[in-house]
């Protein structure tokens, strides 16, 4: 496990021997951490890469996030939205074949151990038509609104 600044606070990445596993922010304070494994410096490079506007997908970064079934499979679905655009969770509910299940893909997001890199910020609710009208998100809707509109800027 590693500790890594970012625009958004300290964030915390753990490997396992096939993957990251975990990205989450922390409350990490002093100095930070420097990557010893393969997987922790691509993590690195890749936060900073995304953070420098460079970046916008993960789908080169072998990710070993633990969940369901169901959780992965709403994981993988909101991998797929490209940078700079949002779907709501009923449409990422129907892309998992459970269209009725927008309130438990909110609650799969919401488990989501991969922050930024299984992009749960994309996601919005259905009411209203204002894309920043943010919704739940684990950091708070002002981390998502930034995620949100440093996406649309890069």
């Amino acid at each position: 496990m590693i500790v890594v600044q970012s625009p958004i606070g300290p964030l915390e990445i753990q490997t396992t021997e096939q993957g990251i596993s975990s990205v989450q922010k922390c409350d990490a304070r002093g100095a930070l951490d420097k990557a010893k494994t393969k997987y922790e410096r691509q993590c690195v490079q890749a936060l900073d890469e995304y953070f420098a506007g460079k970046r916008i997908n993960f789908s080169d970064i072998p990710l070993e996030a633990k969940g369901t079934e169901f959780q992965r499979a709403v994981w993988n679905a909101t991998q797929k939205i490209p940078a700079g655009q949002t779907v709501t969770y009923g449409e990422i509910a129907k892309r998992v074949g459970r269209p009725k299940a927008a309130r438990a893909v909110g609650n799969a997001l919401n488990k989501n151990p991969l922050l930024i890199l299984v992009p749960c910020h994309r996601i919005l609710p259905a009411s209203g038509d204002n894309k920043f009208r943010c919704g739940g998100f684990a950091l708070g809707s002002k981390t998502k609104r930034w995620l949100l509109e440093h996406e649309l800027m890069n």
